[in-house]
C-alpha cells in the first residue's frame, strides 16, 4: 500500500472508530513519552488543537511531537511542531498531514 493509502486508511479509521493504540518509537518527546508508551490517537478537529497538545500526524513514518503553533494560510492549516528532547521546530506540515491528537498515555 502506498504512503497516502496507508495515511488516509489510519485517518478514516481514526474517524470512523474514534480512535487508535500506537505506539512510541523515539525518545523525541522524552520525558513525556518514552520508547514503548501506548497512546491513545483520537481525531480531534483543528479549531480544538491547542498549543502544547501532543499531536500525531505523517511524514515517512508517524511523528508524535508537541503542537507548538498554528495558523491559517492559503494552503489551509499549517502546523508547527517540536519534540520536547529536540532543540529545533519541525517543518512545517499542512493539515492533509495531521493524523489525531494524543488523548491518553500507557506507560512502559
Amino acid at each position: 500500500m502506498d504512503e497516502k493509502k496507508n495515511l488516509a486508511v489510519i485517518k478514516n479509521f481514526i474517524r470512523f472508530n474514534g480512535d487508535v493504540f500506537m505506539t512510541v518509537e523515539s525518545y523525541s518527546m522524552q520525558p513525556a513519552l518514552m520508547p514503548g508508551d501506548k497512546i491513545l490517537v483520537k481525531f480531534v478537529p483543528v479549531d480544538d488543537l491547542h498549543r502544547g497538545d501532543i499531536v500525531v500526524y505523517k511524514r515517512d513514518i508517524f511523528i508524535v511531537h508537541r503542537l507548538v503553533g498554528k495558523f491559517i494560510s492559503v494552503l489551509g492549516v499549517i502546523f508547527f511542531t517540536k519534540g520536547d528532547k529536540l532543540d529545533k521546530i519541525d517543518s512545517p506540515f499542512t493539515g492533509k498531514k495531521y493524523v489525531g491528537k494524543v488523548v491518553f498515555i500507557v506507560k512502559a
